[in-house]
Formats: C-alpha cells, structure tokens, sequence
C-alpha cells in the first residue's frame, strides 16, 4: 500500500512539473433549499478534498515518518545521554537534589508559619469584635479573653 502512494506521488509530481498542474474547480449551486443544504455540504467537502494537492499528502507523509522515526531516536539518545552523565557526575546530582529538596522543606515552613500567624491574627481580630459587640458585665470578665490579653500584651511589650 505505502509502495503504490509513493508511487503514485512520484507519478503525479513527474506529470506536475513536466506538464504543470491544471485547476478545474467546479461552480458551486446557489441552490440552497432543504434538500439542497446536505448536497451543498457534501459538494463543499467534495471541493476541499479536491483542492486537498498531492504535494500537500507527500508532505504530510514524509512528515508523519519523519517524525515516528527521528522523535523516538532522539528521546531514547537523549535518555541515554541524561543517564550518562547523571552515573558520571552522581556527588553533583546528589548534592543538589539535596539542595533543592532543602529549599521546598523550607518553603512548606514558611507556608506553615504564615498561615499560623494568619490564624492568630484572625483570631484576635475576632476578639476584638467580640469585645466590641458583647461587653462583659462588670466584674465579670471572659476568661478566655483576659488570658489571651494577657499573653498578646506581655508578647508586645518591649523588653528591657
């Protein structure tokens, strides 16, 4: 089957350049009624098949094998290649694995204190509004409040 293309491709360039290439392209119907809307569908397929040149299957087949056949040899030397050189210099891809696996332990902890610290101003924001919305009878006050106080003053005072 590949066999009969190529040779009809190599025909059809042959009679190409030796001859030029004639365009015959058919007058489209303005007819356009219910029936006629499928075969107006059909005829503009039929059309763009048509324009559809041998030139454009060749290159399109010469393609397809270029890139069945040089893709995979490429990614299998460059593999080849990679496992190379990372059995050569293994001291330098340790270190910096280690290096990198280092900087996203840091990154997590940095996350995790962030988000901590969001977690603790969120909640004396929402102390303060408690404060603000429900105040504590005299000589009642909440103990969770005036300990929590209590330790955010002591945090922010400067020490001496």
């Amino acid at each position: 089957m590949g066999l009969i293309l190529l040779l009809s491709f190599l025909v059809r360039v042959y009679m190409a350049l030796m001859y030029g290439e004639e365009e015959t392209i058919l007058p489209l119907s303005d007819s356009r009624n219910e029936a006629g809307l499928a075969d107006f569908n059909f005829i503009s397929l039929f059309h763009s098949i048509q324009r559809f040149s041998i030139f454009s299957l060749g290159f399109i087949i010469v393609l397809g094998v270029l890139i069945l056949w040089l893709v995979p040899s490429l990614l299998r030397d460059a593999a080849r290649i990679s496992m190379d050189v990372i059995r050569e210099f293994k001291w330098f891809f340790l270190g910096a694995s280690m290096v990198l696996a280092g900087i996203v332990v840091r990154i997590i902890h940095l996350r995790y204190r962030l988000s901590r610290l969001h977690l603790e101003n969120q909640l004396a924001l929402e102390k303060f509004r408690i404060e603000k919305q429900l105040p504590a009878p005299p000589g009642m006050e909440m103990p969770m409040l005036a300990e929590s106080t209590a330790v955010t003053e002591n945090q922010t005072q400067p020490k001496t």
